[in-house]
């Protein structure tokens, strides 16, 4: 099964863009600064805060943010903007990510890897992001606006972490490993000086709850998008992955939930060289018929 996403999915990007500018807290775009005489301490700083996000230094925002006081910090709209600010350093440039669009893949997973082909990415970055927008609450506490953002925010930590170990030359093709003749290795959490381009436990963990972040807000997007095929693609995605993973809905947000287990990680493990779901490029050892969760032939 491929999601049939080159032309569907651009609109699903567009109005989730839409979305996310409207909701001004997540934009990290955009003039914020009204009002500016009579301001407190904490409202000073967080103008400086955003007047950094506006030029791009993401890491000075959020040393700023991360200044005020806590019971200012725990404001709606000071929480989306250190969430914004945090997606941005992860990778989460929304036009790169659409020019990238042009030659992404039909399959989802390397779709997501390719949406950052020409994009600086730091993968734990999208994972603050993710926790801090939670302080307000799960999907259901969650404005709509904010459900969207979150469903790009997934999108985002699958392709990012994949982008890095999977992709370190940024051509979009899953590498080749730098000292064997095998494509990258995703069947091994065993990552050394000769072989870095395997991946981590925790950072399949990432993928997984990547995924659950898109698969638990999809609904969002539903209800905007009703009967567009790219969301019947993604919810033809979550029911394969649930069947895949034994996992109902396949949507785990916390890496640290007992349900990913032993077996489900290497279920993903597998997934990432299939031809049809996974990074391969349609040159992969197996489909995802064939995945077992014992990391055995054909798949790894």
């Amino acid at each position: 099964m491929q999601l049939s996403l080159l032309s569907d999915f651009r609109k699903v990007l567009k109005i989730t863009l839409m979305g996310i500018f409207l909701f001004g807290g997540l934009s990290c775009a955009g003039n914020f600064f009204e009002g500016l005489s009579n301001k407190t301490t904490e409202e000073a700083l967080y103008e400086d805060a955003l007047k950094l996000i506006d030029s791009g230094e993401y890491t000075a925002a959020i040393a700023k943010l991360l200044s005020l006081p806590a019971e200012y910090r725990a404001r709606r709209e000071v929480i989306g903007t250190l969430s914004g600010a945090y997606a941005s350093r992860c990778g989460q440039d929304f036009f790169t990510m659409v020019s990238n669009m042009g030659s992404s893949s039909g399959a989802p997973m390397l779709f997501f890897m390719n949406m950052f082909t020409s994009t600086s990415v730091s993968p734990a970055d999208c994972y603050s992001a993710q926790t801090t927008l939670e302080q307000i609450g799960g999907s259901s506490a969650r404005t709509a606006s904010e459900n969207f953002y979150m469903f790009f925010l997934g999108m985002s930590k699958v392709g990012t972490t994949l982008r890095k170990y999977a992709d370190a030359n940024q051509d979009g093709v899953m590498d080749v490993m730098p000292t064997t003749a095998t494509n990258f290795n995703s069947c091994t959490s065993t990552v050394t000086s000769t072989a870095s381009l395997e991946i981590s436990d925790d950072d399949v963990k990432q993928v997984i709850t990547g995924l659950g972040l898109v698969f638990d807000n999809v609904a969002s997007v539903s209800a905007s998008l009703a009967g567009n095929s790219a969301i019947t693609d993604f919810n033809t995605f979550k029911t394969t992955c649930a069947a895949l993973t034994g996992v109902p809905n396949c949507a785990i947000t916390n890496p640290n939930d007992p349900a990913i287990t032993a077996t489900v990680i290497s279920t993903f493990r597998e997934l990432l060289r299939t031809t049809d779901l996974g990074i391969t490029g349609g040159t992969g050892p197996c489909n995802s018929t064939q995945i077992t969760g014992l990391l055995v032939p054909p798949c790894c």
